[in-house]
């Protein structure tokens, strides 16, 4: 199962790194690269006996029952997950652990009450988004200490930030070198004008959500960020830190941030003049294009940030609140480098 490994190593952040936990990890995984799924899945449940299910953790028992032949129990767990809010069927059809399980009648009933749930929450999400109230950012500076030459040799991946809110100015700035407008146009143009980062066809697909923690001047919630003007409409106020970090797979760089950035796409606007090739292509090559300014200008302003890949993603649009035809690329948390790592 190519997400078994993944899944384990993520439910660490999602417990106490208790030793006990650490020695369930390697006593399973060793049981399972020796064929004994049996025995992997009896450790499984045993541990979710004394500490309590997760999704992760009823996903790993399903798919070790599953490759012992012991069906039943494989369903159970699927149906506890389900319950659980388990809603991830790419994943069931894509992982080859529970072929045993794909020819029989229940999993096609599984695979239905899994779509079911996940249109009920697609249709409770916006259709179009109103912006309202629209919050002024502090215009953000065109002149830096140091040259792109340094900030290139000096970027990393950053996942340890320092336990310190950040300034309104400090957030417009990594929001204009993300997706900021160089130069205006008409409204109807280029949404807006020429951007810091390129685009394909200069259609801009991407959306830009900043997740505010602790950011001196704006109440807790998501923002959206609209480049034409450089402004912030609110989308949904209050502390949701904890439902972004268990979307992002309770990775400790996400709750630890004072802030992050949500990246989605409506790909529609590429598509329609490139097809599928924008789906595949542009889209991405877009989505990379503005990550790397965000992290250039962290390391130029001594943050650090790292691009997140592995979320939930039906969880993250959820929590953000997006709208049904837009659908998320990257978490990019973000905050002040710690001491260890200046």
């Amino acid at each position: 199962m190519k997400y078994y490994t993944l899944i384990l190593f993520l439910c660490l952040s999602a417990w106490l790194c208790a030793k006990t936990v650490q020695e369930t990890v390697k006593e399973i995984n060793d049981l399972r690269k020796e064929g004994k799924h049996k025995a992997a899945a009896t450790e499984v449940d045993k541990f979710m006996q004394e500490h309590g299910e997760n999704l992760e953790w009823l996903y790993a028992s399903a798919s070790l029952h599953a490759l012992a032949g012991e069906k039943k129990a494989a369903f159970s767990a699927l149906d506890r997950s389900l319950k659980m809010g388990f809603v991830e069927s790419d994943w069931l059809l894509e992982d080859t652990d529970f072929d045993s399980l794909k020819k029989e009648r229940k999993w096609k009933s599984l695979l239905g009450k899994i779509q079911v749930k996940r249109d009920s929450i697609i249709a409770n999400l916006p259709q179009t988004r109103e912006k309202q109230n629209p919050i002024a950012l502090p215009k953000p500076s065109l002149e830096g200490n140091f040259s792109v030459e340094e900030t290139l040799a000096q970027r990393r991946s950053v996942r340890e930030y320092e336990d310190q809110p950040l300034t309104l100015a400090e957030v417009s700035q990594i929001l204009w070198a993300a997706y900021g407008v160089t130069k205006e146009i008409a409204p109807d143009r280029l949404r807006g004008g020429i951007k810091t980062a390129p685009s394909a066809g200069g259609l801009y697909p991407l959306e830009i959500y900043l997740a505010a923690w602790k950011v001196t001047g704006l109440d807790p919630g998501y923002y959206l960020y609209e480049p034409h003007g450089h402004i912030l409409y609110a989308v949904r106020l209050g502390n949701f830190k904890n439902e972004l970090y268990s979307a992002g797979y309770y990775q400790q760089c996400i709750n630890s941030a004072p802030a992050s950035l949500v990246y989605s796409a409506i790909y529609s606007r590429t598509t329609n003049k490139y097809g599928s090739r924008g789906r595949e292509r542009y889209v991405c090559m877009d989505l990379g294009h503005s990550g790397e300014n965000v992290y250039l200008q962290a390391e130029a302003m001594g943050f650090g940030t790292v691009a997140i890949g592995a979320f939930n993603d039906l969880q993250l649009r959820t929590t953000v609140l997006m709208t049904r035809e837009e659908e998320p690329l990257y978490i990019m948390p973000f905050g002040k480098k710690t001491n260890l790592e200046r």
